[in-house]
């Protein structure tokens, strides 16, 4: 994977990320640790619930079973979407896009929006004097190449168990990104929050999020 991309640039979003303070570990107030609690038994209810309906002759009816409603008032009251207590890390304001990858329908909007991001890193790095040699930078580098298909589904899933790694559309975090071509958007990910992007990975229900070194990721190479 690493031949076919541009160490260059796959060099400078590994410096970028090893300037930032990172970590796998989120620290929770007792309140969010009570609204999580609420979320696994909501999901405890909802699978009794369908198996259930798979055990009986009107399986359309599981969404009006009172277990069902139980479970639905539980989300509601601790509130997943919120719970991303690590949402900060590797989004710098300085290189924000100015529009989300996701909300752009165009596939030559996204590779101007990447662009944008990883023009904006690498000027910062040259103005901040920050030198160094491709070779070496990725020769020591800890960490692995991940892949995300802009065919996602904005159910939030990645983003609740990855702490916020992930947003609601299951997109890296842009200090991250490294390269986008035909729907598919290469990331970094230093190997700190390696457990963040797995959790999002395994939560993904479409499997739009992959490591880069899945025999199904398959990646056309970068031309200068």
């Amino acid at each position: 994977m690493t031949s076919t991309l541009n160490k260059h640039t796959l060099a400078e979003t590994v410096v970028w990320c090893s300037l930032q303070v990172l970590t796998s570990v989120a620290v929770e107030t007792h309140e969010m640790r009570r609204r999580r609690d609420q979320i696994e038994e909501a999901g405890r209810i909802l699978q009794r619930a369908r198996s259930r309906a798979e055990r009986s002759w009107f399986r359309r009816d599981v969404y009006k079973s009172r277990d069902w409603q139980q479970a639905m008032l539980l989300l509601e009251e601790a509130k997943p979407n919120s719970l991303a207590p690590l949402e900060g890390q590797l989004r710098s304001s300085v290189i924000e896009p100015n529009t989300p990858l996701s909300r752009s329908r165009s596939e030559v909007e996204r590779e101007r929006i990447v662009t944008e991001v990883i023009n904006k890193r690498s000027q910062l790095l040259w103005a901040e004097c920050h030198k160094f040699s491709d070779e070496q930078v990725l020769s020591e580098s800890a960490g692995r190449l991940l892949t995300y298909s802009s065919e996602n589904v904005a159910d939030g899933a990645s983003r609740y168990a990855s702490r916020g790694y992930f947003d609601a559309d299951d997109t890296p975090p842009w200090d991250t990104w490294v390269h986008y071509s035909d729907r598919i958007l290469v990331c970094w990910v230093p190997a700190v929050v390696e457990p963040l992007a797995q959790a999002g990975i395994d939560a993904d229900p479409v499997l739009c999020i992959n490591w880069a070194d899945s025999a199904s990721c398959l990646m056309a190479p970068i031309r200068r």
